[in-house]
């Protein structure tokens, strides 16, 4: 996966966040989750490219339950729904290949 290190960094972020803004105990279990979800994903991705689907899925759920979830404080909403966001759009990037490109023969 292209960006492996930024999926890691993120992931991390959402565990250190959950320190830093006071959250409920619904938000905690699902930024730890999708945290974990998404490093594991990241660290195995490059060997199967489709797994990083799976963190589009994660990242939209986080997304979503940063607005939707009650009793949030905004500065959490704030944070879960940017992580969220970022996550996703790394995540439909295409991964490149490594196959060298071909020449022409003369």
């Amino acid at each position: 996966m292209r960006f492996m290190a930024w999926n890691v960094f993120l992931s991390s972020w959402l565990i250190v966040s959950t320190f830093a803004f006071a959250q409920g105990g619904t938000s905690t279990l699902l930024s730890w989750a999708t945290a974990l979800l998404v490093s594991v994903v990241a660290v195995l991705s490059p060997a199967k490219t489709a797994l990083r689907f799976l963190i589009s899925l994660a990242s939209f759920v986080l997304f979503w339950s940063a607005i939707l979830l009650p009793d949030v404080p905004w500065p959490a909403r704030v944070n879960n729904a940017i992580v969220g966001a970022v996550l996703f759009a790394l995540s439909m990037v295409r991964p490149t290949t490594s196959k060298p490109a071909e020449t022409a023969a003369a």
